[in-house]
C-alpha cells in the first residue's frame, strides 16, 4: 500500500477520494484496504450487549504489535463502504487511529437482539508522514474481539 494522508474528519481528503475509487489512487496504486466486520446474535432468546475491539500484529502468532515494524499503520471506522459502487462509499468523521498490539475499542454497548446482526466498516492505510517510512515490505495481521458484559465473547483474525 502506498501511504496516504487522511486529514481526519475530512471527506475530501486523499484517503476519502481513494475510498471512492475502491482504494486506488489517481496513479493506480493500492492505498488502503476496507474490511467489513459483521456480528450476529443467532443463539437462544437473550439480548446481548457487546463491545468491539481491534488489535494489530506483525506476526501470525499475534505476539508482536504492528507498531514495532509499521509505526504509520492506521485505521478508522468509516460510515459506509459500497463494493459494487465505490463512489457511494463515505469515509465519515470518525477518529484516525494508529494501529498497535494494544486492544483498541471501536464500538461500545452494541445491543444485539436474538437473530439480529450489525455491520461495521473499517479502513486501514499507511499514514503519509512526508519523509522516509520504515513500514514498507511488512505484513500486518489483525484481531477483532467482541466481549459481552457476562464475560463471553467471540474473536476473529484477519
Amino acid at each position: 500500500m502506498v501511504p496516504q494522508k487522511s486529514v481526519s474528519g475530512s471527506n475530501n481528503s486523499p484517503l476519502s477520494q481513494a475510498l471512492k475509487r475502491a482504494c486506488i489512487d489517481s496513479n493506480e496504486n493500492i492505498v488502503c484496504q476496507v474490511y467489513e466486520i459483521k456480528i450476529k446474535n443467532d443463539g437462544g432468546t437473550a439480548t446481548e450487549v457487546v463491545d468491539g475491539f481491534i488489535s494489530f500484529y506483525s506476526n501470525t502468532e499475534m505476539t508482536s504489535g504492528s507498531e514495532k515494524t509499521m509505526p504509520n499503520l492506521s485505521w478508522k471506522l468509516i460510515t459506509s463502504a459500497n463494493q459494487s459502487t465505490p463512489n457511494n462509499s463515505i469515509l465519515g468523521t470518525n477518529t484516525d487511529n494508529l494501529a498497535s498490539g494494544q486492544k483498541a475499542n471501536f464500538v461500545s454497548n452494541v445491543k444485539l437482539t436474538t437473530n439480529s446482526e450489525k455491520s461495521y466498516y473499517m479502513i486501514i492505510w499507511f499514514n503519509e508522514i512526508d519523509r522516509d517510512q520504515i513500514d514498507k515490505n511488512n505484513t500486518f495481521y489483525g484481531k477483532i474481539e467482541f466481549d459481552s458484559s457476562n464475560g463471553t465473547g467471540i474473536t476473529a483474525e484477519f
